[in-house]
């Protein structure tokens, strides 16, 4: 048998031309990368592609990915996802994927095919029951010492293992959130320490990058949140084009597809992302952010002292080096609490009022200024009320319900008794509805549908 072995500097692995031409001068039997670093390695809409086998492992794979090459038609190698941490000396689970077969967001990680063992635990580390998400831990000879030189680390991550006979037995807890499909395949979920809390909202960020993978002309994606200097974490979105970045059509889908909490307040365009040696996304690399210098739109500065006065204020809440006249407050990186914590620095430092709906309606600090120069100052109000139990006049109504978008069409629905709830075949579905709930005999496939619900601010309202 004879072997040739190439050794690559780490500039020429990632010289997408230079490896394409090596790719096509060579024979190439099988490759195994993060499936975030093959994908950067595209050219032209050409993946690299070995002849036998290209595995893939070290982060979750997104089935829209790797969507054109699961047919079998494109492709001459087999497919393999891979898992394993180190810890555990690498490979311990492993699934091929076959052509056919109706993948969810990710491919599965699979099942072992060593003799580890593999258990799926709730935060009190008992077995789950059915295909209810928990913490992936693995067992066996493959279950590493420990860290060196780090015994309360090696404590919280290697723990007796009470599954097995043997005394000495350790499990490694991995850290990821995992659950098993009806097939026996184990399916990954995403990273504890990728659930983050903002604004009250548990967040999953592998989940929004799922949704970021799939907008339109985005090759590659991250989501992060990273806390600015004035303290307010914020999910902040990296995004490498196939093809001319589009903002303003990559934060339609996202409002589309997302509630308001969970799209991420600043896109930021790169040419490629930042990698380890082993191919992982390194997240520390990631430039954090002066939302200012992301606007598309010309800066015109302030010229006059109420425009001034709110540029500064957004300068100090926001955490930008600069504020223009155009600009608008949640392009700037702004939302629902800085929102109101603008209008009480208004109040307080400055004596002036404004409803904070008005900054939903005039977000550019021009229109904020105008409002506020017809109405300077807070005047006291005369309390006319006596009694919490007067009358109350209602003045005006406004709503937009499913099938109905005003009050009126809603009560005409009503009188008619119309249904106005939309039911959907399986086909219809979204994709982000698991495969367990649909296949639920008891989850009914509706909804009720309202239109142009991007323009519904959830977070200002504690949805």
């Amino acid at each position: 048998m004879e072997l040739n072995c190439t050794c690559f500097f780490k500039d020429d692995f990632n010289n997408v031309e230079y490896i394409h031409d090596y790719f096509a001068n060579n024979v190439i039997d099988c490759v195994k990368i993060v499936p975030s670093h093959w994908k950067s390695l595209s050219l032209n809409g050409v993946e690299l592609m070995p002849k036998k086998l290209l595995m893939f492992g070290g982060e979750a794979l997104y089935t829209a990915m790797i969507k054109d090459i699961i047919p079998k038609a494109n492709r001459e190698c087999i497919l393999v996802n891979h898992y394993g941490p180190t810890e555990t000396t690498v490979g311990q689970l492993m699934h091929i994927i076959q052509d056919g077969t109706a993948y969810g967001h990710t491919i599965p990680i699979g099942k072992t095919f060593t003799d580890a063992t593999v258990h799926i635990l709730n935060e009190n580390q008992e077995e789950v029951a059915g295909d209810a998400e928990g913490e992936l831990y693995i067992g066996g000879t493959c279950v590493a010492r420990g860290y060196l030189n780090r015994a309360e680390l090696t404590a919280q991550r290697f723990i007796k293992d009470k599954f097995s006979t043997n005394e000495n037995a350790r499990l490694y807890r991995t850290g990821d959130l995992v659950r098993k499909l009806a097939s026996g395949d184990i399916e990954y979920q995403g990273r504890i320490d990728d659930q983050v809390k903002i604004r009250g909202y548990r967040i999953e960020l592998g989940e929004i990058e799922n949704i970021l993978q799939k907008a339109p002309g985005v090759k590659q994606s991250v989501v992060v949140a990273k806390e600015g200097s004035n303290g307010d974490k914020r999910l902040i979105g990296y995004i490498v084009s196939a093809e001319e970045y589009q903002k303003q059509q990559v934060l339609d889908y996202l409002n589309e597809k997302l509630p308001v909490y969970m799209v991420p307040q600043i896109l930021v365009p790169l040419s490629e992302l930042p990698f380890f040696p082993n191919g992982k996304v390194d997240k520390k690399a990631l430039p954090n952010p002066d939302a200012s210098t992301l606007l598309t739109n010309t800066y015109v500065a302030p010229d006059h002292k109420t425009e001034k006065m709110i540029s500064d204020i957004w300068r100090e809440i926001l955490d930008v080096q600069r504020a223009g006249v155009d600009d608008n407050f949640f392009e700037l990186g702004g939302n629902s609490l800085l929102a109101q914590k603008f209008v009480a620095i208004l109040r307080t430092r400055h004596q002036l009022k404004l409803p904070v709906t008005k900054l939903f309606q005039y977000p550019k600090i021009k229109d904020v200024a105008a409002f506020l120069d017809g109405r300077t100052a807070i005047k006291k109000v005369k309390k006319t009320i006596k009694s919490n139990t007067a009358d109350i006049a209602i003045i005006g109504m406004s709503g937009r319900f499913p099938g109905a978008d005003s009050i009126d069409e809603l009560w005409q629905l009503l009188k008619e008794g119309k249904e106005t709830t939309s039911f959907f075949s399986d086909d219809e579905l979204d994709v982000s509805v698991h495969e367990s709930l649909r296949n639920n005999p008891g989850y009914v496939k509706a909804r009720g549908v309202v239109n142009d619900v991007k323009g519904f601010d959830a977070a200002f309202f504690w949805y």
